[in-house]
Parts: C-alpha cells; sequence; structure tokens
C-alpha cells in the first residue's frame, strides 16, 4: 500500500510540473504574438543597465511589452537565473512575480546556457525541468507582430 501511495504521488508531481511547464509555454508564446516591443538580454543586468542597446541574440532575459485588445499595455518579462535554476515570469515590473519554476537547466545543446534565443525570425525558449529524477523538456515559439 505504501508502494502504490509512493508511486501515486510521484506520479502526480511529475503532472503538476508537466501543466505548469506547459502553461509557462503559453504564457511565452502569447507574450510574444501580441508583442508591439520584445528584446532578449543575456541577463538582468543588461536589461536594467540599457533595454535598448544591449540586445542579444541569445540569452536569459526575455522582455515583451505587448497590448491587448483595449490598448492596455502589459510588460512581460521571463528571466532565468542560472544560480537558483529558476525561470520566472514577471508582469509589470518586477514586483510581480507570475510564475516560477524551479530545477530549470537549459537544453545541453544550447550555446552559451541561454534559455531564449532568436533563430530563424521565432523567438524561442527551450528548458528542461527535472521533477523526481525525470527531465521534462519545453519549447515554446513566437513570432511578434512586426515579424509577420
Amino acid at each position: 500500500m505504501t508502494l502504490v501511495l509512493l508511486r501515486t504521488t510521484a506520479a502526480m508531481e511529475v503532472a503538476r510540473q508537466e501543466d505548469q511547464g506547459a502553461r509557462f509555454v503559453s504564457s511565452i508564446t502569447l507574450a510574444t504574438k501580441t508583442a508591439t516591443e520584445w528584446g532578449l538580454y543575456s541577463d538582468i543586468d543588461a536589461y536594467d543597465n540599457g533595454p535598448s542597446t544591449n540586445l542579444v541574440p541569445a540569452g536569459n532575459v526575455l522582455a515583451c511589452k505587448s497590448a491587448t485588445e483595449s490598448e492596455h499595455e502589459i510588460d512581460f518579462l521571463f528571466i532565468y537565473d542560472p544560480a537558483s535554476q529558476t525561470l520566472k515570469r514577471y508582469e509589470d515590473g518586477l514586483n510581480t512575480d507570475r510564475m516560477t519554476l524551479k530545477n530549470v537547466a537549459p537544453l545541453p545543446a544550447a550555446a552559451d546556457d541561454h534559455i531564449f534565443n532568436l533563430d530563424q525570425g521565432l523567438v524561442q525558449g527551450h528548458w528542461q525541468l527535472s521533477v523526481r529524477g525525470q527531465l521534462l523538456t519545453f519549447s515554446a515559439y513566437g513570432t511578434p507582430l512586426h515579424m509577420r
């Protein structure tokens, strides 16, 4: 009975993390599709110290300025911190943490351990999430409005 309970608990944890990862992917896709302005930065310091001058083709910060149908602007910020292995989503500033994924790592093939990149007109995010000894792989893609 204990073994069944442990297996069930482990399966529920993996399913919960898969769901949370999928919701994170959806939020990146939505933010990039509705972005009127966007940029990739190597880290949060590069974003803070010059959002218009520190743009890179691959990095750990994705910033999107999006507009809703009512023309209300929303700033989305997706930040990967390699030290804490967390991937966070913020809305309208760093004080509004909307979602956090823990035990995140870039895919092994990623250059310079970056989560986000721009390749052939697509803003992309690729990462693995470690859950109970399993690696769950996630990929998010989006084409900003001005690129369509």
